[in-house]
């Protein structure tokens, strides 16, 4: 049911939209019958199935990785020679762990709000207004997690936020189903920030193969509008107290 509002697929699935909307939440673990129905309401196919009924009885939303991804001291150091630059750490499971002061205010991360870059993507409105092709970074998302879960099958955090994200948004289910995969990030990446505006950074992605971890940094060529606006954005967060590096790491 690709596109479906949260009534659309509540009632194709035999509940009331306030029952869905607190399986959405994780507030209430569904029974095997309501997942068969979500399944059939969803139009998913067997490998979509499978991962929702590994979820069975382990619907929280939280990622059981962060606590045992705490980020070291060298590679916080190594974070901190980007200050300047929109930089973050994350675990497999797309879990922001650490982030530059100027990071967190392009991105809209706290210590305190949701950390998970999958879920910010597909669950706040923020972030699409924030990404301008937001389809387009959907899309790498969703074949980025594909391509982990097929690599790494047994792997529980990354199965269970698959079936979070399949459950609750009907945009990820229906990515999901198209079964692409994607290897690389979208390198050029527009973003609408609230108080900069409109421009462009360039990713570029690092993988920490010994911490599991990967550092994404965004940049911008010298002398252009682009880093103007980085800039700016650097400027306005100074009379602030950002949080260092690092403050996500106990989340």
């Amino acid at each position: 049911m690709p596109g479906a509002r949260r009534e659309e697929v509540a009632a194709a699935a035999g509940v009331s939209p306030d029952y869905y909307t607190r399986i959405e939440q994780g507030r209430l673990v569904p029974s095997p019958q309501v997942l068969d129905a979500l399944v059939r309401a969803l139009s998913l196919r067997t490998a979509e199935r499978e991962h929702l009924m590994r979820l069975a009885g382990r619907l929280r939303f939280e990622d059981a990785d962060v606590g045992s991804c705490e980020v070291r001291a060298e590679v916080l150091e190594i974070l901190r020679r980007f200050d300047d630059l929109p930089a973050v750490i994350l675990s497999k499971s797309l879990h922001a762990l650490a982030w530059t002061p100027v990071g967190g205010a392009l991105l809209g991360l706290t210590a305190e709000g949701e950390c998970n870059m999958a879920r910010r993507l597909f669950f706040l409105p923020a972030s699409r207004r924030l990404y301008p092709d937001w389809s387009l970074v959907a899309e790498e998302t969703v074949g980025h997690l594909r391509r982990l879960a097929a690599r790494e099958p047994s792997n529980d955090n990354v199965a269970r936020l698959i079936g979070q994200l399949t459950i609750a948004s009907p945009d990820f289910a229906r990515l999901w189903a198209l079964h692409q995969v994607s290897d690389a990030a979208v390198l050029h990446k527009r973003f609408d920030h609230p108080q900069v505006g409109v421009f462009e950074l360039v990713t570029e992605i690092l993988t920490l193969p010994h911490d599991q971890q990967t550092l994404a940094v965004y940049r911008a060529a010298p002398g252009t509008a682009n880093a103007d606006a980085l800039i700016l954005l650097n400027t306005l967060i100074t009379s602030a107290e950002p949080p260092g590096p690092g403050a996500a790491s106990s989340h």
